[in-house]
């Protein structure tokens, strides 16, 4: 499916600026409309004792500082599709980011988070609670931002599972015309003889003129994350493809796991589907 529907989440963390501009250059490279959403703060209010009035002034300060951050992220976005003459959208809201920006992905082709910066102070679960059913692939950026190549020597984390099909399927408008895929598979020592387990994978994506071919990898008794991360920056990949979980399975077995790791680690966009 072609990407004609692009949604960004442009919020105040460091590293925003350059993730709105990657949207918006990928917008332009895709034909896409592009959508800025920005969710606003709530207002704290801080507790008291003795029943102690806080302030209108307090509130007033907060609410204005809430503005004029919307006010440049605004610009930023504002800047970026004129930059890239493309047409864009822009969108506040309030509540809790994850939640905003779920619903919001629902009628969109792709949604752009950020990596949690680690001194940030509003990510609000973001990227890891968007991946819950937003119905929508999600590329995670670095805080770090992107490399000077995107989507062009891919890497797909394979386990044969359906949200690692599911992600490589809704990948094929970015990967297709990468000039390299590589697919990984992760297995135990013991699992050596039990044949290639990309050929499938690798034969399908040749069907559709992607250029893949498979690697296995062994178990070292280094994480699987670590082992995957390491095989990217060795072999310079700008992009990587994997699946995720949803609902109670997700959050057990993928978060405190492989994803949110990977999430963490990660200095490579990673594009996620369930």
């Amino acid at each position: 499916m072609a990407i004609k529907d692009i949604l960004v989440h442009v919020d105040t963390q460091p590293g925003s600026e350059d993730r709105i501009a990657f949207a918006a250059s990928l917008a332009k490279k895709t034909k896409a409309h592009l959508t800025g959403l920005h969710v606003k703060a709530d207002v704290v209010i801080p507790v008291t004792e003795n029943d102690v009035i806080v302030p209108e002034s307090l509130i007033e300060d907060q609410e204005r500082v809430i503005e004029l951050q919307a006010q440049a992220a605004k610009n930023q976005f504002d800047g970026a599709v004129s930059a890239n003459e493309i047409k864009g959208e822009w969108r506040t809201a309030h509540g809790l980011a994850a939640d905003v920006l779920r619903h919001h992905a629902h009628a969109t082709d792709l949604i752009i988070v950020g990596q949690q910066h680690p001194d940030a102070t509003d990510a609000q679960d973001v990227p890891e609670g968007v991946l819950q059913d937003t119905g929508c692939p999600t590329l995670i950026v670095p805080y770090a931002g992107v490399g000077r190549t995107f989507a062009e020597n891919v890497m797909v984390a394979w386990d044969d599972s359906a949200p690692a099909a599911r992600a490589v399927h809704d990948s094929l408008a970015l990967i297709g015309k990468a000039s390299r895929v590589e697919i990984v598979s992760i297995r135990a020592k013991d699992e050596a003889s039990d044949g290639d387990p990309c050929a499938e994978i690798c034969a399908h994506l040749r069907r559709h003129g992607v250029k893949a071919e498979g690697t296995t990898l062994y178990k070292n008794g280094s994480k699987v994350s670590d082992i995957l991360l390491a095989h990217a920056a060795d072999n310079g990949c700008d992009l990587l493809v994997m699946g995720s979980y949803g609902h109670s399975r997700w959050r057990e077995f993928i978060f405190g796991g492989v994803t949110e790791d990977m999430l963490e680690k990660t200095m490579i966009p990673i594009f996620t589907s369930h």
